[in-house]
């Protein structure tokens, strides 16, 4: 039977004693604030994240892992392992996912001793964290690289994420709203509700007043769940997370709650305040 490393970008946003447990190993992300550098996942907790923003006030900008830095994680492993799955951002909006194809073919060239496979969850943040979790799950089963990907496969269309923005002007900078949008909104307190598939966003509905929005999750969640677990996700909103766990333990006593501090990688779209959940539908998600 091989050996399977697992391993993930470091926009994939799981509690670190989650990502320990797994023995899952995260390849992160530069991210700059200004001229400084700092080294997501492992540096740039989610709180040297905060203090950072808040000592700057600057919306830090992401940059790629080269292919090159890539390669040199898939060679950490060569002596300990047959096989090498690399669970992903989604190809659509970033990136990192070519920049992993080409660190694979890269790799191979080389004479690499590993075979690496590389899955495009079409998620970000918890959602890439939700095939992490699945995939260590199925090879401490025992199942191969190739079944993770069969089942991997079939669940990816039916994965939803609902975030809730509550700061528009970090949509506004990122091209998402306008000025005039991010003023209104801000003014009658109207918090876009946005979804993701495909590596598509799009605002799903518009929610007047803060203390509506853990209501709606929680009724999105009633309406569409099929599994007995849920990924809750905030930046620097932990208040609302608390709320959420609260709600769905009165509501759902045999679901799992899993509750993260965003990265800098979703902070830099959602901006502070934003709380999300992450979750395995009935059928197909939609945008509408």
């Amino acid at each position: 039977m091989s050996k399977i490393k697992i391993i993930s970008d470091s926009s994939c946003d799981l509690p670190t004693n989650i990502i320990d447990q797994m023995g899952v190993t995260i390849v992160p992300y530069p991210i700059f604030f200004g001229e400084e550098e700092f080294v997501d996942y492992y540096e740039l907790t989610p709180d040297v994240f905060k203090a950072a923003y808040a000592r700057t006030g600057i919306i830090p900008r992401t940059s790629l892992p080269t292919p090159d830095a890539i390669i040199e994680y898939f060679k950490r492993f060569e002596e300990e392992y047959d096989e090498l799955l690399f669970v992903l951002i989604s190809s659509n909006g970033s990136g990192t996912y070519n920049a992993s194809r080409i660190a694979k073919e890269h790799y191979e060239e080389q004479g690499g001793k590993l075979k690496v496979t590389l899955f495009d969850t079409l998620q970000a943040s918890s959602g890439i964290g939700y095939f992490v979790m699945k995939s260590a799950e199925m090879v401490e089963a025992g199942k191969s690289v190739e079944q993770v990907i069969e089942k991997l496969t079939e669940l990816r269309p039916n994965f939803a994420t609902y975030i809730a923005i509550q700061n528009l002007e970090f949509l506004r900078q990122g091209g998402r709203v306008s000025a005039v949008g991010a003023l209104v909104g801000g003014l009658l307190q109207i918090r876009p509700l946005v979804t993701s598939f495909e590596g598509t966003g799009t605002i799903y509905a518009k929610i007047r007043g803060t203390k509506k929005i853990c209501g709606s999750l929680v009724d999105l969640f009633r309406e569409q769940h099929i599994e007995d677990m849920v990924q809750i996700s905030h930046s620097d909103n932990s208040e609302a997370a608390a709320e959420l766990v609260k709600m769905f333990k009165a509501e759902f006593p045999q679901v799992k709650t899993i509750v993260n501090e965003v990265g800098a990688s979703l902070f830099t779209h959602a901006g502070p305040g934003a709380v999300s959940i992450h979750f395995l539908r009935k059928d197909k998600h939609c945008l509408v």
